[in-house]
């Protein structure tokens, strides 16, 4: 697998929108459409 992982801090106004919406634990997958 050709995988990325990011980490998000709670220290932004994203991140901490982010862990509020997901509780913390979250993925956005994406795959090329043929």
């Amino acid at each position: 697998f050709n995988a990325n992982v990011h980490f998000i801090s709670t220290e932004t106004e994203e991140g901490e929108q982010f862990y509020r919406g997901f509780g913390g634990i979250a993925a956005i997958l994406r795959y090329k459409t043929a």
